[in-house]
């Protein structure tokens, strides 16, 4: 149904929106805007203060390189920013309005003003491709370095109203202090609380465990267990490696489903070379590997140099390997392990190593 109020509505609000509101077509506005909750809401939508750029900018990416090599140095790069939902030029939409659409205007701005009532629960995504490592930092102070493949998610008003982060994948961490609001990074069915310290954590799905490792500080994890919650508590020099088991059901024979996923918690001491931390080395551009098989070993290179890796010889995937390598190649990595006795041949194919 036609309602004249309704198109002089618009017509003041497309006014408003250009600046081009006299005093007495504003008090117009005003009593045409509070005589229907539609038009209120409408105009509520409209008028809404965009988003301060400085407030969106919840991280401020230092460095962030494509390569597997030079990651040390640091450079000043673009600041993230959330992307606002809404375009700075809405007013666009009462220059095609006609009043009989009024109420479907109205919900829309009714679900726009929906989500941003909502941003708290909003996250902002940091992300690394494989052959990528990234180091940022944050407005709290706290550093982080996300390695190959990985995903960090941070709650929108980190270092506001909160700081929580969710972590997939391989992360080192330098957490400011905030006595006020202790850091917490979830991982898989874990929580890392820590008030200020530096640690480091891996855990990729693909992997079997799951390691954090205190360099300094005092870190508490608290694992989600089928059964029950349980509270570890570490401290500088303190390795916890959560490994997954698959365990099969003489019932019903099932070994691939979740419920017969079980977890075992050790107690570890870190590894150290020449005072270094053997985990957090990646940090400095250097690939470890201690004791790892070579299943693990395949995983970390894809990962480290973007490629992919087929291993055709299955003898090969128990065989143990160890070292630091700063090489710039997959295939000199490669060569250098058949040095140390491992017998394996390869092929280059674009991307991808085929292993025999």
């Amino acid at each position: 149904m036609y309602i004249p109020e309704d198109e002089e509505f618009l017509t003041l609000l497309q006014k408003a929106m250009a600046g081009n509101l006299s005093e007495a077509e504003r008090s117009r506005l005003d009593v045409l805007s509070k005589s229907d909750a539609n038009r209120q809401l409408l105009r509520q939508y409209m008028e809404a203060d965009e988003p301060d750029e400085q407030e969106t900018a919840e991280l401020e990416i230092l460095y962030e390189k494509s390569k597997p090599n030079d990651f040390i140095a640091k450079q000043e790069g673009t600041p993230l920013r959330v992307v606002p939902i809404r375009s700075k030029k809405r007013y666009w939409m009462l220059g095609i309005a006609a009043a009989i659409l009024l109420c479907v205007f109205a919900g829309i701005a009714y679900q726009q003003l929906q989500q941003r009532n909502m941003q708290s629960n909003h996250w902002q995504l940091v992300s690394s491709s494989k052959g990528e490592r990234k180091y940022f930092k944050l407005q709290d102070g706290t550093e982080v370095w996300l390695n190959s493949d990985s995903q960090l998610k941070i709650q929108h008003g980190f270092g506001k109203t909160n700081r929580r982060m969710e972590l997939v994948g391989e992360g080192y961490f330098s957490v400011a202090k905030n006595k006020e609001l202790p850091l917490t990074v979830k991982v898989n069915n874990m929580d890392i609380q820590v008030l200020g310290t530096i640690f480091n954590v891996r855990a990729y799905p693909e992997d079997e465990r799951m390691v954090t490792s205190l360099i300094e500080g005092q870190v508490k994890l608290k694992l989600h267990g089928k059964r029950e919650e349980k509270d570890f508590l570490l401290k500088p020099g303190d390795k916890v490696e959560v490994t997954k088991h698959q365990v099969i059901n003489k019932h019903t024979e099932q070994q691939h489903s979740p419920s017969n996923i079980e977890e075992t918690v050790a107690y570890k001491k870190i590894d150290m070379e020449d005072k270094q931390v053997l985990d957090a080395l990646w940090v400095d551009n250097k690939l470890v590997f201690k004791g790892d098989s070579f299943a693990e070993v395949s995983k970390k290179l894809e990962r480290w140099y973007n490629k992919t890796l087929i291993i055709e010889n299955k003898a090969l995937l128990k065989e143990e390997c160890s070292g630091v390598f700063e090489e710039k190649s997959c295939e000199e990595v490669l060569d250098l392990i058949k040095k140390t006795g491992i017998n394996l041949q390869y092929e280059v194919k674009q991307d991808t190593l085929i292993i025999h």
